[in-house]
This record gives structure tokens, sequence and C-alpha cells, in this order.
């Protein structure tokens, strides 16, 4: 992967304490809400400083940042910059938000929503994420695996066999966990 890599999220945000009652909320402070919320996104548009969260990869002192917060310890991280290349709201239903973003490696899409929800002066989480693409791999022409164990006899043997004994790990897994 290059160093350049950038990445493609389709997210659901909603909002906990934007409108106590929506149906008394008139149509006109909806437009406007949402109009706000458009204006936010856009400032987040170009190279950011994000503080990455508690919960993440991240080591410090050669501890990953999970590891400590399950042990109830907060630590100092540093800003890191990210680049958010483009955000694309496809829904605002409050208190729900559907967008996409296109976004440099390193960026936390959860922060992102907590701070936009800040921003608005409320608070808010992910309730959806999903990755649609990395670089040159896109979820668009993703194959599902089971279409690819139905199809392995097609495929060059040395896929073939990659593809049974990832099967059989992942199967294996699946009933020593009781996934079923």
């Amino acid at each position: 992967m290059s160093t350049d890599q950038y990445k493609i999220y389709f997210q659901k945000l909603v909002f906990e304490r934007m409108i106590e009652d929506i149906p008394s909320f008139i149509n006109d402070e909806i437009h406007k809400l949402e109009e706000q919320i458009r204006k936010e996104f856009e400032k987040f548009i170009g190279e950011i400083v994000q503080v990455p969260p508690m919960y993440s990869a991240l080591k410090v002192n050669g501890k990953r940042l999970y590891e400590l917060a399950r042990e109830g310890k907060e630590v100092h991280r540093d800003g890191r910059t990210i680049t958010i290349y483009n955000i694309d709201i496809e829904s605002i239903e409050i208190p729900y938000v559907r967008f996409k973003v296109k976004c440099s490696k390193g960026t936390y899409i959860r922060v992102l929503c907590e701070e936009l929800a800040e921003r608005l002066g409320t608070v808010g989480h992910m309730t959806e994420l999903r990755r649609i693409k990395v670089d040159n791999f896109d979820l668009d022409y993703a194959i599902k695996l089971e279409d690819l164990e139905e199809n392995k006899d097609k495929l060059p043997k040395e896929i073939s066999d990659i593809l049974v004994s990832k099967m059989i790990k992942l199967n294996n897994s699946n009933e020593s966990s009781g996934l079923d």
C-alpha cells in the first residue's frame, strides 16, 4: 500500500440530544438545522488535526491505547494531521445523518462524528461504519467468500489451496466459538 493511502467510509451518525420533541419542531427550524449540519461538515474539508481516541490500537510507551482505556487509564495523545478530501451527505433525517467520507490514512471516523456533534452543541455517536474503499480496493468489486468457494475449481490451484485453507480455519473458529 502506498503512504498516500486514502479510504472511503460510509457511516451513520445519530445525535442524542438534538431536539427534545421533533413533532413540535417546525419545518423551518429543521431546515435551518440541516443547513447548519452541512456548513459544519464543510469546515472539516482539508487538513485538520485530530486527537486519536483512547480506544484505538495506537501505542504509547509500548502499550496499546485500548489496553490502557480498559484499565481505566487515560493518557495524553498528540493530535495528528489528517486530510478529509470530501464529505458527501447522503441524507439528513434528524436525528440521523448518513454520509460518506474520503479521508487520509489515520483518520478516526468516530472522532469526526463526535466533533461534528460537539460543534452543533450536542452529543452524537456513530451507529454504522463501513469501509467501502482503500486505494484501489473497492467494495463494489468484492467477491463474497461463498461465491469464491462455489467456484474454487475455476481458480488457479495456488489460489484455490489458499481459499480452502482459509475456509477451514474460518469454519473451525466458528465452531469453537459457538458462532454457527
